[in-house]
């Protein structure tokens, strides 16, 4: 029997983010959408609700979606065999980040964004010339569209600081993440696995957000070593 992954995405992304990974014969794969909530309580809620038939859950989470999946372990430690973790913090957002976030709410308000800039797909990608993954991106965000962008971004703005809890868990967790990523405080993550022997990593030297896209043949052996273990 296969064994069951579910996949967490990040912020504006679906299920084209996982397109490139190499991992169909090895799991039965669970493509979860974050849900249009008021809060990241309530977006784990809905997840618990889903899951509420599954005894333990293996989880994939990427950026945004690594945060949930570790909000959720948090939450329901009992839920969890074991987390993977791609690009993602475990800090609340710092209050440069959130005064940014405000104001990109206040630009869709005044419609003054209504699709993904150059410049913001630039950020994310190491390889900038890469076409193929460009386009992903930015057909990721028409799917999902501008009324569910500000839904993601008021709705995650306020989150708490995971390290406490973190930093006892028994589940086996594994963060890959680029040290170069400007996205996310590596600072306490780094302390965090240190600290705890259950807590592993993979550093790339890189300064690419998008693993899932542009190192999907590292991340699918590292996923198939992780959870196969």
């Amino acid at each position: 029997m296969k064994t069951k992954l579910f996949l967490i995405p990040g912020l504006m992304c679906d299920n084209n983010l996982w397109s490139k990974l190499n991992i169909h014969k090895e799991f039965d794969l669970v493509y979860l959408e974050l849900p249009s909530k008021n809060s990241i309580n309530e977006i784990v809620s809905s997840f618990h609700k889903l899951l509420k038939n599954e005894e333990k859950v293996n989880i994939l989470g990427f950026s945004l979606g690594g945060y949930l999946g570790l909000y959720y372990l948090c939450k329901y430690p009992h839920k969890i065999e074991k987390a993977y973790i791609i690009s993602s913090g475990i800090n609340s957002l710092v209050e440069e980040e959130i005064k940014n976030r405000k104001n990109l709410i206040k630009l869709i308000d005044n419609n003054n964004i209504t699709s993904i800039s150059t410049k913001s797909i630039n950020k994310l990608l190491e390889n900038k010339n890469d076409l193929q993954n460009i386009e992903i991106i930015q057909e990721m965000f028409i799917n999902l569209g501008i009324k569910t962008y500000k839904n993601q971004l008021i709705s995650t703005l306020y989150r708490k600081d995971l390290y406490p809890t973190l930093s006892k868990t028994k589940t086996p967790i594994k963060f890959l993440y680029s040290e170069n990523d400007y996205l996310f405080n590596k600072n306490q993550l780094k302390k965090l696995i240190l600290e705890n022997h259950n807590i592993e990593e993979k550093v790339l030297n890189s300064n690419s957000h998008m693993l899932p896209l542009e190192y999907n043949e590292l991340l699918s052996n590292e996923i198939k070593k992780f959870f196969k273990k």
